[in-house]
């Protein structure tokens, strides 16, 4: 899908725009559970194969829409940064710094 969508494909773009709409909204959920104030960590496969797309207006505009769609918590997810992990293996970086501090 997210080829189709690179390549200009209508389908395959409100696809992708749909899938931003859901995981504004996911992350926004998230937040509130757990009030991460440090920020929200994006990371993973889906994260990955989406990272273009996040430098698209159109895109960014359906995540937050839905990021913010509750007008009551608006101010408190405004002060929770979010943050998109472009490493390809994240895991990795947190074992070698487990590993570093041990020896």
């Amino acid at each position: 899908v997210t080829e189709l969508a690179r390549a200009g494909d209508e389908k395959a773009k409100k696809v992708i725009l749909k899938i931003f709409e859901l995981f504004g909204r996911k992350v926004s959920q998230i937040a509130f559970t757990s009030l991460p104030f440090g920020g929200v960590y994006l990371a993973g496969g889906v994260t990955q194969a989406l990272k273009e797309f996040f430098n698209k207006k159109e895109f960014l505009e359906a995540f937050f829409k839905n990021y913010y769609s509750n007008t009551k918590m608006k101010k408190v997810l405004e002060n929770i940064p979010i943050y998109i992990i472009e490493h390809p293996y994240p895991v990795l970086l947190g074992a070698l710094s487990i590993l570093r501090n041990q020896l």
